[in-house]
């Protein structure tokens, strides 16, 4: 994929099995304090880096977990698009962003909120990770 590629778009093909994980790549490393910046970095519209596929119609063994999401395989008529380079900001964004997989118990780094009492600066971030009981509902305006 050439051309830009949007959220839903990352979260649709991963759903799809469409993009994949290869093997050699590591595990999910980031915690939620690095998460809560890059949704932060996405808001403001800041440049949080690119990601490389390599699209194939070779299959290749690969992790069928992103981070703790069980993701569903491709179709073998379709190319995949292994992820070479973004896996992090990948697995941080479909994290935050996906509603279709519920885990049992969601990592905090997926428990991603906008914190509306926050200070505007731009170099804080109006972001945290925040378990449901350390949720404050008085601040959501």
């Amino acid at each position: 994929m050439s051309e830009p590629i949007n959220i839903r778009k990352i979260i649709e093909e991963l759903l799809s099995g469409r993009m994949r994980v290869p093997n050699f790549q590591r595990g999910f490393v980031w915690d939620p304090e690095r998460v809560a910046y890059l949704m932060d970095s996405i808001y403001k519209g800041y440049p949080f880096g690119s990601i490389l596929l390599w699209r194939t119609r070779q299959e290749l063994s690969h992790e069928r977990n992103l981070g703790p999401f069980n993701l569903p395989q491709n179709d073998p008529e379709y190319p995949t698009d292994y992820i070479l380079d973004g896996q992090q900001r990948i697995t941080s964004i479909f994290g935050v962003f996906q509603t279709d997989i519920v885990l049992n118990e969601p990592p905090l780094w997926s428990r991603i909120f906008y914190d509306f009492g926050a200070p505007e600066n731009a170099q804080e971030s109006s972001f945290i990770a925040l378990n449901d009981m350390d949720i404050d509902p008085r601040r959501d305006r």
